[in-house]
């Protein structure tokens, strides 16, 4: 037999509260994809082992945050890495093209001595 669970849950910009089944074991709290009027909703659980028989629609999966978190902060790290190594290649770039110029021009010779000393 196929156990389910009967919650209640609230839509953003609600009060009112709605019961639905779910075939997992939910918290006060958790965000739920839910069936609702011709699509899909999204719904925070506000109570379990609600008393409504009259609950008809589905808990389709809940909201996993952790997971989305984690690929998140995967993401910004990159970003940050990839900033960094942009900045360097700029850097890298410039000074190389300044050497290449110095081996034809004395000026810009003198002044590559001058701004490697600088660094």
């Amino acid at each position: 037999m196929i156990k389910t669970y009967a919650i209640k849950v609230m839509f953003d910009g609600t009060y009112k509260e709605y019961c639905y089944k779910s075939f997992e074991k939910l918290e006060v709290g958790d965000f739920v994809v839910v069936q609702a009027r011709d699509s899909i909703g999204i719904a925070k659980v506000t109570a379990i082992d609600c008393e409504d028989s009259n609950a008809t629609k589905f808990v389709i999966c809940k909201i996993n945050f952790d997971s989305v978190d984690k690929l998140i902060k995967k993401y910004n790290e990159q970003k940050a890495i990839e900033e960094k190594i942009e900045k360097r290649y700029r850097e890298v770039s410039k000074m190389n093209l300044y050497k290449k110029l110095a081996e034809s021009d004395e000026e810009i010779r003198e002044l590559v001595k001058e701004l490697e000393s600088i660094n």
